[in-house]
């Protein structure tokens, strides 16, 4: 077997976080370019759309001008990320623009290392050459089965695990300098299905390991959804009641995609913990739950403004924009876009825009998240869908 056994994160030579913190630069950024997956795993909370639901998150996928901003920001510290990790919630392969963000990031020069995890079920040839020429680092795989029975119980979705596998293959042949992690949930497997995971996978991959299922998420009960009892650490460490503090707010900053067209990006931290030099100029603030309760009040109260001007500029404008659909001219459309905000602001009035303001750190972030909502409520507009397919079908 080609493949080390060994988990994805370096448990060797970590650093010492008492001896390091506060931190001037984050050690590592989390930034979700999709939370919605195309598997429905049991022991994941994102496969639960009824449970997603209920935490008002919409399923979205981050907008790339919104992605660059992010990096974009990145410069106001003092030094590079030593990783940028592209994965959260969901599946980044359903991120269209996925290997223009690795390429952005890696662009920029604030970024060291990328990695992302994927269930692997959309590689094929033309992504996997893209994200590779991207310049990637690493590529964690979770599999989520060994036979196409074992996919479908676990995942909720029907995979050829022949094709899975040769898929795997031609990115670990065409991988470069880019390090193929592939990793299983040991917990629902046979000694005798363990054994076929490191037959089938050690030889197209750098590292490979068996992890067991961890309690990661508040009111999702892994164990009695699965029906297991949990021993052991996610890479086998013997568990302890030793550690009450999560590492990951002193040293991780975290980018959530709560709203798909109103999103800010949160620093999760203790409220007692500061960076040194932390610069405003970033557009990050510090946080807690009642803040992040608070955030949620406040959104509300930006939708509401934004469907009354929408409704206003709609009558005005949009319809006709709607009507003549795809020969609606650009430079028109804008004005209607920046119209529509100025008349949010206008409707919301200054004490609630000054507020606003503080959320999202500069009006600039405020106009950009009005903006995706005006060219999202245009998207789906119905007369435009309407008469888009009547102007393709008629051939004008």
């Amino acid at each position: 077997m080609k493949a080390k056994i060994k988990p994805r994160i370096n448990l060797e030579n970590r650093t010492r976080l008492e001896e390091v913190i506060p931190l001037s630069t984050p050690m590592i950024l989390f930034v979700d370019p999709s939370n919605v997956c195309n598997f429905k795993c049991t022991f994941c909370p994102t496969g639960d759309n009824t449970l997603i639901k209920k935490t008002g998150r919409s399923n979205c996928i981050m907008n790339f001008n919104l992605y660059k901003k992010i990096i974009d920001n990145l410069k106001d510290f003092n030094k590079p990320l030593k990783v940028l990790r592209l994965y959260k919630e969901g599946e980044p392969l359903l991120n269209p623009h996925l290997s223009d963000m690795i390429k952005y990031a890696k662009d920029s020069g604030y970024v060291d290392y990328i990695d992302t995890t994927t269930n692997g079920y959309l590689l094929h040839f033309d992504k996997i050459k893209s994200i590779i020429d991207a310049g990637i680092d690493k590529i964690n795989i979770s599999v989520n089965g060994m036979s196409d029975k074992q996919f479908l119980k676990f995942s909720g979705i029907k995979v050829d695990f022949n094709k899975y596998v040769k898929n795997i293959t031609d990115l670990y042949e065409m991988k470069e300098n880019c390090e193929i992690v592939i990793k299983i949930v040991g917990d629902y497997l046979t000694n005798e299905e363990k054994t076929k995971f490191y037959d089938t996978f050690g030889n197209i991959c750098d590292r490979i390991f068996i992890e067991n299922l961890a309690p990661c998420w508040p009111n999702f009960n892994v164990e009695d959804r699965l029906g297991i009892t949990i021993k052991k650490g996610i890479y086998d460490q013997e568990i302890t009641n030793d550690i009450n503090i999560c590492p990951y707010i002193f040293y991780s900053i975290i980018i959530i995609l709560f709203i798909c067209n109103l999103i800010t990006l949160f620093i999760l931290r203790s409220n007692k913990v500061k960076y040194k030099n932390s610069n405003k100029k970033n557009n990050l603030f510090l946080i807690n739950k009642d803040q992040i309760e608070n955030f949620t009040k406040y959104i509300s109260v930006l939708q509401y403004f934004m469907d009354k001007a929408y409704e206003l500029i709609y009558k005005d404008r949009i319809f006709i924009y709607s009507i003549e659909a795809m020969r609606v001219d650009d430079k028109i459309y804008n004005q209607a876009s920046k119209d529509f905000t100025k008349l949010t602001i206008k409707l919301m009035g200054s004490n609630i825009y000054n507020i606003f303001l503080i959320l999202f750190g500069e009006e600039n972030t405020l106009f950009f998240n009005c903006s995706q909502y005006f060219d999202d409520k245009i998207e789906k507009d119905e007369i435009r869908k309407t008469m888009q397919h009547d102007i393709i079908s008629s051939g004008e």
